[in-house]
Parts: C-alpha cells; structure tokens; sequence
C-alpha cells in the first residue's frame, strides 16, 4: 500500500472497500474501476478526483457504512473529521 497518492494538478488517487450493494453506484458515479472482487460480492474500486471537487466526497459520504476508504490516509482522516463534525451537530 503506497503511503501518499496525491499527484500533480491536486488529483488524488483513491482506493476504497465497498459492499456489495454500492458496486453499481460506484461504477456509474465514480468512474473508476473494480480491482478486486470478493466471494460476497464486496470490491475493491479504484478511482481519480480532483482532491477539492466536491461531487465525489459527497457520493462517498452517501454510501455511509457501505464504503471504506482504503488510501490515501489523509482522505480517510477528512472522512472521519466530517462523520465526527455531522455527529457533534446532531448531538447538540
């Protein structure tokens, strides 16, 4: 596993875990492709954003429990700082 992704232009090169049941939505929004494929279904999928659009973030804040950042790292920890930001919201 490569410890950063981020390359030239600010695009950033993700890997995620996804169930099953986001596999279509991935394809379709994400426009990466599948690297792995596991009995259950589950996937692993690969793709590139630019680091600060902000559609694809958003698709993967949607797939809630269905999807797990894989790399890079600082993705990941932005994805936990927003859960924790949306939770402290409600908690409030």
């Amino acid at each position: 596993m490569e410890n950063i992704r981020i390359i030239n232009n600010n695009v950033v090169h993700v890997k995620l875990y996804g169930k099953a049941v986001i596999k279509a939505k991935c394809r379709e929004y994400l426009n990466g492709r599948i690297t792995q494929e596991f009995e259950n279904g589950d996937f692993e999928f690969s793709f590139s954003v630019p680091e600060h659009e902000t559609f694809w973030y958003g698709m993967i804040l949607s797939f809630g429990n269905k999807a797990k950042i894989i790399e890079p790292q600082e993705i990941k920890e932005r994805i936990m700082k927003t859960c924790k930001e949306i939770q402290m919201e409600y908690e409030e």
